[in-house]
């Protein structure tokens, strides 16, 4: 895989692996701040679709947006977990619910350009490629800030 300018594929730098559903998605290190149990959620009126609405962590309300539904079109389990990330475009947090936290895994020179099928299963820009950490594994590298970004939601997603 390539560099494609955003520093990530450094050799000592990780992903934090994921499980949404059956797939295993990797998050930059850099960009996590914690991982912690799924607080209560408190519902919004009118959220986006993905965002399923406000918890508070360490004292600050955070939005919780719900990763499965977001890349899947499947709820993450509620009683999972919550990765709680930089906000690319503010100095803020944001909450994932995910169904589980797996590992760390190093991004080494076995990440690739991502097959075209996981490719289209995701709006264009949302993985940045993929990783083989084990035989029978394969792990989803995702461009955070796009998968963010709720103006660049799934055609779906914006009815």
């Amino acid at each position: 895989m390539t560099d494609r300018g955003n520093g990530l594929l450094d050799g000592e730098e990780r992903a934090v692996v994921v499980r949404v559903g059956e797939a295993e998605f990797g998050i930059d290190v850099r960009r996590v701040r914690e991982v912690l149990r799924a607080p209560p959620i408190t519902r919004l009126p009118f959220p986006p679709p993905t965002i399923l609405g406000i918890a508070s962590v360490r004292g600050a309300l955070v939005p919780i947006l719900d990763l499965g539904e977001r890349l899947l079109g499947r709820p993450a389990n509620h009683a999972g977990r919550l990765v709680v990330v930089r906000d690319p475009y503010g100095d803020g947090s944001i909450g994932l619910l995910v169904d589980a936290v797996l590992d760390l895994v190093p991004l080494d020179r076995r990440a690739e350009e991502p097959p075209e099928e996981i490719e289209a299963s995701l709006p264009e820009g949302w993985v940045l490629g993929v990783l083989a950490p084990g035989e029978q594994r394969l792990v989803t590298l995702l461009e955070l800030s796009k998968v963010l970004d709720l103006q660049n939601a799934p055609e779906e997603e914006r009815r």
